[in-house]
């Protein structure tokens, strides 16, 4: 009989019904396909043990992996509602990978795609969680611009100043044409940064477009080498010098 019993041993009790991990900055939260079928006593519970742990883990951003459920009811929904409540509400983010249409129909049809990322791989949810390889090359991206922004429109105000003194006509225009440059660059990478970015850097790159902004206005003052307002004078017919 005890022979018999270790041939074929009894799956374990306390077996749950999803798995969870921490994965760089998100938690990553997969429900088993016997999820769709316990009794709400039962959902409850584990609800419960998922909220606990991930507060553990002191995460904001989470990824629920729907793959293995065939369907989602009711009682699902209230699960990942109860769960999105449960994360810290500033920075809270989550993203919900299913490969149904009838999963991606129940959800938009709750409302719930407005809230949150449904995606049909774990892939792309790491990206709408800000945690991918693309989304670090965005990142990465986006700081060089908000960050290069700046510097590039002070450099372009700085190699204005030799347009308040006097000098060549030469050097002026020569530093003006500098000045229009840079101020140009600094503006395109200022305005991509605030469409894209946030906190800090969007603050640095509304300063860039700023002082761009300054810099490329000295073309519509006719005192300046290049304006779009300088006009040249024809000489009276007789009076060129010999």
């Amino acid at each position: 009989m005890d022979k018999a019993a270790e041939e074929n041993p009894e799956p374990a009790q306390d077996q749950k019904p999803y798995s969870l991990e921490k994965i760089r900055g998100y938690c990553v939260i997969e429900l088993d396909r016997q999820y769709s079928d316990i009794n709400w006593g039962e959902l409850q519970e584990s609800t419960s043990e998922i909220i606990a742990k991930v507060a553990e883990l002191s995460v904001a951003r989470v990824m629920v992996d729907l793959t293995r459920l065939e369907r989602i009811n009711s009682g699902l929904i209230a699960v990942l509602v109860r769960l999105w409540k449960s994360l810290p509400p500033k920075m809270r983010r989550m993203s919900v990978i299913t490969d149904r249409d009838e999963v991606h129909h129940v959800f938009t049809v709750a409302g719930l795609h407005k809230l949150w990322t449904i995606t049909d791989s774990r892939e792309e949810g790491a990206y709408e969680l800000g945690y991918s390889e693309k989304s670090d090359r965005e990142e990465r991206e986006l700081r060089v611009l908000a960050l290069g922004s700046l510097p590039f429109a002070m450099l372009a105000a700085v190699t204005l100043l030799p347009l308040a003194r006097e000098g060549s006509e030469v050097f002026q225009t020569n530093a003006q044409l500098s000045g229009l440059l840079l101020g140009a660059m600094a503006l395109t990478a200022g305005v991509v940064s605030v469409f894209k970015d946030h906190g800090i850097r969007r603050v640095f790159s509304i300063a860039a477009i700023v002082i761009s902004l300054a810099v490329l206005s000295t073309i519509v003052f006719e005192q300046n080498p290049i304006s779009f307002r300088t006009t040249v004078q024809p000489k009276p017919a007789g009076m060129d010098t010999e």
